[in-house]
C-alpha cells in the first residue's frame, strides 16, 4: 500500500462524510430524530456501508496477506485477532455533541445491528420484518450515523496500520495521519496525539503507539 492508494480510500470518504453532513440541513442531528428514515438517507446508508466492506478487507489483507477475507465474521475474526480494541474505539462528532462506538458488539462476539440493517435495506428493503414495519425504515439517521463511524475508525486505523509498516521505524511524526483526518470527527484518545509547534501541525506516533501498547495491556 501506498500513500497514494491512502489517500485516494480518504478522498473518498471525505466525499460521502461532506454529502453525509449536508443532511443536517433537513433532519437535525438529533436522539429525537434517530428513528427518522428517507430515500436520501438509504442511499447514503449503502454507500458508506459498503465503502466499509471494502476498507476492512484492505485492513484485513495489511494483517495478514495471506488469507481471503470475503464476509463480515471473516473481518471481525482477523481483527478481534489482531487488534482486539479496534471494536471498543469512540467516535466523537464535533458538530452535533454525539458519540458513537459502532464496533462494540464485536467484543462480546455479538452481530452489529447497523450492519444487519444495512443488509436489510440492501437486500431486502421492499419486505416486512415480524412487527410489519418495512425494512426500509432502517436506513434512518441512527444506522446513518453509526456507519459513517465505523467508516471514520475503519479509515484511521488503515493509516496507522500504513505508518506502522510502510513508515520509517524512527519517524516520530506521521503527516499521513495528519493530512488524512476529518474535521468533523475524532476518535477518542486520539487527539491528544495531533501537535502544533510554530504552526507545524502533526499527529505523534510515538505518542498513539503509547496509547495502542496501553490498550493492549489492558486486552492482556
Amino acid at each position: 500500500m501506498t500513500y497514494l492508494e491512502c489517500k485516494s480510500f480518504f478522498d473518498y470518504y471525505l466525499a460521502l462524510e461532506k454529502d453525509f453532513f449536508q443532511t443536517d440541513t433537513f433532519v437535525a442531528f438529533h436522539e429525537n430524530n434517530y428513528e427518522t428514515f428517507s430515500i436520501e438517507f438509504s442511499k447514503q446508508f449503502l454507500s458508506i456501508s459498503c465503502e466499509v466492506e471494502t476498507v476492512l478487507k484492505k485492513i484485513c489483507y495489511e494483517l495478514n496477506p495471506g488469507n481471503n477475507y470475503t464476509t463480515i465474521d471473516k473481518y471481525r475474526d482477523c481483527l478481534i485477532e489482531h487488534l482486539k480494541y479496534f471494536s471498543f474505539e469512540e467516535v466523537h462528532f464535533v458538530r452535533p455533541n454525539l458519540a458513537f462506538q459502532p464496533w462494540l458488539a464485536w467484543s462480546e462476539l455479538k452481530p452489529l445491528i447497523w450492519w444487519q440493517d444495512y443488509q436489510k435495506v440492501k437486500h431486502r428493503r421492499a419486505e416486512k420484518d415480524d412487527a410489519g414495519v418495512p425494512n426500509f425504515y432502517r436506513a434512518n439517521l441512527r444506522n446513518l450515523l453509526s456507519a459513517i463511524a465505523a467508516l471514520y475508525i475503519a479509515e484511521e486505523y488503515l493509516f496507522y496500520l500504513y505508518e506502522k509498516k510502510h513508515g520509517h521505524p524512527d519517524n516520530e511524526k506521521s503527516y499521513v495521519l495528519q493530512y488524512l483526518k476529518s474535521e468533523n470527527l475524532v476518535i477518542k484518545g486520539w487527539s491528544k496525539c495531533y501537535l502544533n509547534f510554530q504552526g507545524n501541525y502533526w499527529c505523534d506516533l510515538r505518542k498513539l503507539n503509547e496509547i495502542m501498547e496501553d490498550r493492549r495491556k489492558i486486552e492482556t
